[in-house]
């Protein structure tokens, strides 16, 4: 017989998804504001972003930033934790990780 496993999700991640802290409209040319961390972003028109790591930086496994990263109209990428989140190009809808 298998035991039951109990799966937990954090509190924070789950009302990131869910959009308890809420979100924010960045239009082309807009960048967000150093305080505010996000979890998720979609775009509402074909758009190119850059963004940084935020809480865990990647030294040696991964990018602590990405830039010019072109995402197609209603893609929603689950990044985890970013911020200075630059809109090139297009609209996107962020989820915040966190209220600020």
């Amino acid at each position: 017989m298998m035991k039951s496993q109990i799966v937990s999700i954090s509190n924070n991640f789950k009302n990131a998804c869910l959009g308890i802290y809420g979100h924010k409209v960045l239009l082309a040319g807009e960048t967000s504001n150093d305080l505010h961390e996000f979890v998720a972003v979609t775009a509402i028109e074909d758009s190119v972003i850059s963004y940084n790591k935020s809480v865990v930086e990647f030294e040696t496994y991964g990018d602590n930033s990405v830039s010019s990263l072109e995402i197609k109209t209603g893609m929603t990428l689950i990044l985890g934790s970013i911020k200075n989140v630059n809109v090139v190009s297009g609209k996107i809808f962020a989820n915040l990780l966190t209220r600020p």
